[in-house]
């Protein structure tokens, strides 16, 4: 591990916070405080680092990057409170906010550091991997978040807000959306004496050919085949669920619609 990369405080003590801490920690920058609103939470992450913590908003002396971390709609008040001079480079991770979320009279240099993953409470996924979206307002600061996001992933991009917006977007369609179609598939079946990870190599080897052929190339199923009796049996299998039987209608009448163009 690297000594001394530089100094470093978060704000926020959540899923992401928690991720960025432990990769910055492990490839050799220094935590010098986690800021939370939960003295709890700040605590807690705080001593996996060797930091300080705090729930006020002051920024100590030394430190060069800000990393916010919050709720998207804390964001905006989080900016408000951030006590910090003009040495000091203050970035958050929101997909769906661009630099102009912090305050024009601020005295600190901004930017953004937006992974796309999904981090969740026990699980560690690692950010070596993990894409990084950078923005800045100046060439100098957005050359010193490369520098910094490169020491914690192989693949960091420079984008916009608004094809930020969009990856954000998609990224629910990709994730947030496949993950409610599974939770879905284990509600069909929670009556079968039969565990949900049967399911494991059909997901995988989906996931495995929307990657390697295409999301398009790859479908299967009977709405792309348009096979109007398999659909009927589904539709009336579903009697018991007059959401999921919505849910399946929207999506396969989506599906026909794409695959007979």
């Amino acid at each position: 591990m690297v000594k001394n990369r530089g100094k470093i405080s978060i704000i926020g003590a959540g899923n992401v916070a928690t991720a960025f801490a432990r990769a910055l920690h492990n490839r050799g920058y220094s935590i010098l405080k986690i800021i939370s609103r939960s003295g709890k939470s700040a605590s807690g992450l705080a001593s996996l680092c060797g930091s300080e913590s705090g729930s006020d908003y002051i920024i100590p002396n030394g430190t060069e990057l800000v990393i916010i971390s919050v709720p998207d709609h804390e964001l905006p008040e989080v900016t408000l409170q951030i006590k910090a001079g003009n040495d000091v480079m203050v970035v958050h991770t929101a997909g769906s906010f661009g630099t102009d979320v912090f305050p024009d009279n601020r005295n600190y240099r901004c930017g953004v550091l937006y992974p796309l993953q999904t981090f969740s409470k026990g699980r560690d996924p690692g950010l070596e991997k993990v894409p990084l979206f950078v923005e800045a307002e100046s060439p100098p600061d957005l050359d010193y978040l490369i520098q910094v996001a490169s020491t914690l992933s192989d693949r960091v991009l420079v984008v916009d807000i608004e094809t930020r917006r969009r990856l954000h977007l998609a990224a629910v369609f990709a994730s947030n959306f496949v993950n409610h179609m599974l939770s879905s598939a284990e509600t069909i079946i929670a009556e079968s004496d039969i565990d949900f990870d049967v399911f494991e190599p059909l997901v995988r080897e989906t996931l495995e050919k929307a990657f390697r052929l295409g999301p398009s190339e790859s479908q299967t199923g009977p709405a792309v085949r348009n096979d109007l009796n398999t659909i009927e049996k589904h539709l009336d299998l579903l009697s018991f669920s007059h959401q999921l039987r919505e849910v399946y209608i929207t999506v396969t009448e989506s599906i026909i619609k794409k695959h007979s163009r």
